[in-house]
């Protein structure tokens, strides 16, 4: 029986029609290698319990608190342009503020924006319609094996320890990509090649938001270990963020 990643009783985070709502773990079945989760949300009728698969859920952490933010911030100034209700110099004036935080910390607000995006284009943009739900075009024009040797070519010192953490992150992608990294939107159209000669930078970001909690959860790491590690993926989300690239296509 496959290893749940989600324990009974645990309080996490639920995607829900392009939302993220809390919820807690009330049980879970594995059936033909895949595991799926009763879950009840947190402050609503148990009439709204439901079973979801592994994707739809996310750890309840710090970095999944800040994306709940951010998707909701996104969702509210969509409404408000709906509305009517942000005229062009708000909006301007918006972007300028968005733009100056973005050159103060680009990997916290940039990546953050990123993973918005990506969410919106899989829940079907801004009115969440299931017809104009969008993936990844496949294969990627540079793939996570590019962008990892990019990064390694930016290197000057410290290389043995830093090939062994992108061998070991190439790993970590490719063994959880098919179980946790792909909506179900995506799972169909999932190739049988190694993920890291396919998927690109949207799924690598999606990885590093969870990350902390996989390195946390395999018990064969130390807790100080784990913070090397954590430090050492930050760097490349700092990178990321500098780095021109080619734009993510979505299909």
């Amino acid at each position: 029986m496959p290893t749940t990643d989600f324990a009974s009783g645990e309080k996490c985070w639920a995607r829900e029609n392009g939302s993220l709502y809390p919820c807690t773990i009330r049980k879970s079945v594995s059936k033909n290698s895949e595991i799926r989760y009763f879950i009840h949300y947190t402050g609503w009728n148990v009439r709204w319990d439901k079973w979801v698969q592994t994707c739809d859920l996310l750890k309840d952490t710090p970095q999944t608190k800040e994306l709940v933010k951010m998707v909701e911030k996104r969702k509210k100034e969509i409404g408000k342009k709906k509305k009517g209700e942000v005229g062009r110099e708000e909006v301007k004036e918006g972007e300028e503020k968005g733009n100056e935080a973005k050159e103060e910390t680009p990997d916290a607000i940039g990546l953050q924006k990123e993973l918005v995006d990506d969410w919106m284009n899989v829940n079907g943009g801004e009115n969440h319609s299931p017809e104009n739900s969008k993936t990844v075009k496949l294969p990627c024009s540079k793939t996570v094996e590019d962008i990892l040797n990019d990064f390694m070519t930016s290197r000057t010192s410290d290389l043995e320890e830093w090939n062994s953490f992108i061998v070991g992150l190439t790993l970590y992608f490719n063994k959880s990509l098919p179980l946790l990294l792909l909506y179900p939107l995506e799972r169909s159209k999932h190739p049988t090649t190694e993920p890291s000669k396919t998927y690109g930078r949207t799924h690598l970001l999606r990885l590093f938001l969870k990350l902390p909690y996989l390195l946390k959860s395999t018990g064969s790491v130390g807790e100080g270990e784990v913070k090397v590690l954590i430090g050492r993926a930050g760097e490349v989300v700092r990178w990321l963020s500098r780095i021109e690239d080619a734009e993510v296509e979505y299909v």
